[in-house]
This record gives structure tokens, C-alpha cells and sequence, in this order.
């Protein structure tokens, strides 16, 4: 059992109560959070303006991105899509298990306990199934084109039967629609099917930029531009906002 003190502890209970010179008693789960507390253990003081908190969780990465130092372009939604176009692959190959354990340690000195990894390649699983910190895995689906359905489907499924294997207390799964405007509506309408028959989360990228909506709105704008560019074919989705 181990006792610790800050001089501020953030409870999240009902109240957002915060006590100051506070203690948290506990061992593998919280026993007690209060101030005096009379546990037969010491105390360990964490320092002058010590903060004890919840741990954060991060819900949506792409760690096989963690070899990115200069690679990529930000500020304007576009232009960062067409650079991850660009150098993608070179990220995915340089990203390996140095790498990959590299982020998780950044993540948890960061006071972050769980984090969700959208699959992107599948190369991160061997590096993720170990991970000290809690993850949720999911499984990505992504493509447009009617000839190609059955083909991503059965892949996807596969590497949804691979994930399930690893599963295990601190890795659980999930599935990710990449988009609404990234993949075919009955690829969609097949991965929710799963999500609801085995109680799986889902989640997928949608209203992240002002060229995502004029494109869901309008079927127009830069996002036209990028789909007629890299993938010859589009499919329009229109949404009433």
C-alpha cells in the first residue's frame, strides 16, 4: 500500500472538488483520497505546487507517424493531407520498435495512461500488443471503389481476426471508418453491423476542416481537387448541415 501527498489533488467526483494537502492512498486500485488520512503507511510528499490528478487518455493516435520529424507540412488541412500522401511510406518504414516504444514513453511521461491507435499498416501490432499503457486498437477500413469492395472487406476482416487474438487486459480492440467521404457507403454500412454484434467501439475522422465540409455539403472545393488527384475516382456524399 502507498500513500502519497500534493499539495492539490483534482478528485473529478461530482463536485470537481479540489483538496488541498491532500493524500491518495492505494495498491493496485484507490483506497482512499482525503487529507490526515491514518492508513498505517508514511506518507511521500510529491513537492512544492504537487498536483495529483486522474491520468489523461489519449483517444485518437497514429503512432506509425512517430518517425515524423520535418516530413510533414501544418497549418493548412490540405496542404498536411497531400505532404502524409507524399511521405507515408517513408514514415511507415522508418517508424520500428525503437520508434513505436519511443511514443509510449513520451505518452505516459506526459500522464498519459490509455491511448486509442487507429491501424493503419498493421506493422505496429507486434510493437503495441506489449504496450505498458492501456490501448484500444482500431482496426481501419478505407476505399472508395465499387470493384474493390470485396477485396478490402476481406482484408479488413482478417486483420480484425489478428488483433482479436492479441487481445488481452490492458489491449482490446475497435474499428475505425476512416471517413465518410473515404470509404463506400456498404463498407460502411458492414463495419457498423460488426461494431453493434460484438459491442465494439467505433469512431472515424469527420469535420476537421472547412475542406471536409465544403466537400460534404457541396461535393466541391480542394477536397475535389485531392480525391481527383491521388485516387482518379470519387464518391460524392452529401450531408445536410
Amino acid at each position: 500500500m502507498i500513500k502519497l501527498k500534493a499539495d492539490y489533488i483534482l478528485t473529478l467526483n461530482d463536485k470537481y472538488e479540489i483538496i488541498k494537502n491532500g493524500e491518495v492512498v492505494f495498491n493496485d486500485k484507490i483506497i482512499n483520497i482525503g487529507t490526515d488520512l491514518n492508513e498505517s503507511v508514511p506518507s511521500i510528499y510529491l513537492g512544492k505546487n504537487s498536483v495529483i490528478m486522474p491520468a489523461l487518455i489519449n483517444t485518437h493516435t497514429h503512432l506509425e507517424f512517430s518517425f515524423n520529424y520535418t516530413h510533414l507540412e501544418y497549418g493548412d488541412f490540405i496542404s498536411w493531407l497531400n505532404s502524409i500522401i507524399e511521405h507515408r511510406e517513408d514514415l511507415f518504414r522508418g517508424c520500428k520498435s525503437e520508434c513505436y516504444k519511443s511514443a509510449i514513453k513520451e505518452m505516459k511521461e506526459s500522464g498519459i495512461c490509455a491511448f486509442g491507435q487507429i491501424r493503419s499498416t498493421g506493422n505496429d501490432l507486434k510493437y503495441l500488443k506489449h504496450s505498458p499503457l492501456k490501448v484500444v486498437y482500431f482496426n481501419e477500413i478505407i476505399g472508395s471503389n465499387p470493384a474493390a469492395i470485396d477485396m478490402i472487406y476481406q482484408d479488413f476482416l482478417t486483420r480484425v481476426e489478428e488483433s482479436q487474438e492479441a487481445q488481452n487486459d490492458k489491449f482490446k480492440i475497435g474499428l475505425s471508418i476512416h471517413s465518410p467521404y473515404s470509404v463506400h457507403p456498404i463498407l460502411m454500412k458492414k463495419i457498423i453491423e460488426i461494431a453493434k454484434t460484438h459491442n465494439l467501439p467505433i469512431q472515424t475522422h469527420f469535420m476537421e476542416s472547412k475542406a471536409e465540409r465544403k466537400w460534404l455539403t457541396k461535393g466541391e472545393g480542394e477536397f475535389k481537387i485531392f480525391f481527383e488527384k491521388y485516387f482518379k475516382f470519387i464518391i460524392f456524399i452529401s450531408f445536410t448541415m
